[in-house]
């Protein structure tokens, strides 16, 4: 069974066809084990929760329009739902966004995109973010050094061609 989920503040609100409702715990694990979640920004979801999002909405908004400013719900919701957001409609407004934003996937075939490609790394790049990862220090201090010396020899080469100094980043010279 599908059911939308949102989460804010500290609670839940769910939704599908035949419930709508709030939980004010964290315990609805075992809960939405059962059926198939539909959320909005499922690595921000998978650092909190261990159930997997059969759809992000977010995710699939960016697929339809991938050249939108923000995927922010309140901007899904104006712009695909022509719907003022609000908390306590939150999961609601996710299960609409959620078939109106499947049948535009559909049309561009970008649903197997969304399911192969977008969503698996979601729950990595949450991980990552978490844990982090490590850096060499001194090799990007190196890295640094040795962009800084080309950056150098690229502006003396600028200057030499141009015949006189001038300001490199300025767009009108």
């Amino acid at each position: 069974e599908l059911v939308a989920i949102y989460k804010h503040d500290r609670k839940l609100y769910i939704y599908n066809e035949k419930y709508h409702f709030s939980y004010d715990g964290y315990d609805i694990e075992a809960f939405l084990s059962n059926n198939k979640i539909i959320c909005h920004d499922y690595k921000a979801w998978s650092k909190e929760f261990s159930f997997d999002c059969e759809m992000d909405v977010m995710l699939a908004s960016y697929l339809v329009s991938p050249s939108d400013a923000s995927y922010d719900l309140d901007k899904l919701s104006i712009k695909y739902l022509d719907t003022e957001f609000s908390p306590e409609h939150g999961a609601q407004l996710i299960f609409e966004l959620y078939r109106l934003l499947l049948a535009e996937l559909d049309k561009i075939g970008a649903i197997s995109t969304l399911r192969e490609i977008e969503i698996p790394p979601a729950r990595v790049l949450a991980s990552m973010e978490l844990e982090g990862f490590k850096v060499d220090v001194n090799g990007l201090a190196s890295y640094a050094e040795e962009l800084s010396s080309m950056a150098e020899d690229y502006q003396s080469r600028i200057y030499m061609l141009a015949g006189e100094e001038f300001n490199i980043n300025s767009p009108k010279q």
